[in-house]
């Protein structure tokens, strides 16, 4: 039976943007960083200390970092982490951009483990390069592959729309959604962001790829919403897989975006 991700990537329009004034160019970071305790997570000590050093000149512009959570906090002292006193686990690492007007948004907690932690949307204002201001987002759903949990995800994909109502200039959203492709519920959740304005980066560049390998599943997005006289375009895609030591049980999803000025989403043909 056709899932409604292989019908997402096949039959869905992407968008492109008609003007050639480019605003800006930049490289943005979803990474969820298996920040668990032993003996959820493995080698978290050893793990971190690397994690920590490629953070300290990361080679993006935006990192959105989940499940660093208070036990992990302290073992990524180079970088400044912009999160809650909630331990949501979710931060930024913006060295190269300003971030303002940080708000957290928690989700509707519904049994198992997630009630431990405080799982939710973390927003904040950023600027692109001319000054044009740019919400940017990062999340982390709950997680579950059953449709009860795909049903916390709905709540979920609520309180993520409600953190950008309200908000009419381009939002940037990157974080681990626990979307399973297999799941009506979730095709749901993922068709709402749609709906709602959002476009997935890799489905936009056909460019769809695994990033949690345990259960072959594409946890880890980014999306993109233009808005007012701003389009948000993606030009490159990058699931990054270290050698080496296993620094997480997901893969880095690192996006290239382009943003320019008058440049009306035109549907692909």
């Amino acid at each position: 039976m056709m899932t409604w991700l292989f019908w997402a990537v096949t039959a869905r329009a992407s968008a492109t943007c008609q003007s050639p004034n480019v605003l800006d160019t930049l490289v943005v970071s979803s990474w969820n960083t298996w920040g668990l305790p032993a003996p959820m997570s493995k080698d978290r000590k050893a793990r971190f200390k690397r994690i920590d050093e490629d953070l300290e000149a990361p080679d993006a512009d935006l990192v959105a970092l989940q499940e660093v959570w208070g036990g992990a906090k302290p073992l990524l002292p180079r970088v400044q982490l912009i999160a809650r006193e909630e331990d949501s686990g979710l931060a930024f690492v913006s060295p190269k951009r300003t971030l303002r007007d940080i708000s957290f948004h928690p989700f509707v907690v519904s049994g198992r483990f997630e009630g431990w932690k405080t799982k939710g949307v973390l927003a904040a204002m950023s600027e692109l390069a001319d000054g044009t201001e740019l919400m940017v987002v990062n999340t982390h759903f709950q997680a579950g592959r059953s449709e009860r949990w795909a049903r916390n995800r709905a709540s979920d994909t609520d309180v993520l729309l409600e953190a950008v109502d309200g908000w009419d200039g381009p939002v940037l959203v990157a974080g681990d959604f626990n979307f399973y492709s297999e799941s009506p519920t979730d095709g749901e959740n993922a068709e709402r962001l749609w709906d709602a304005g959002f476009a997935d980066v890799a489905e936009t560049l056909g460019a769809v790829a695994i990033t949690y390998p345990r259960e072959r599943e594409r946890f880890d997005r980014i999306y993109l919403r233009s808005g007012d006289d701003v389009c948000l375009q993606p030009l490159d895609l990058d699931v990054h897989d270290y050698q080496g030591m296993r620094l997480s049980d997901h893969r880095r999803v690192m996006a290239t975006i382009q943003a320019t000025r008058d440049g009306t989403p035109i549907p692909a043909e």
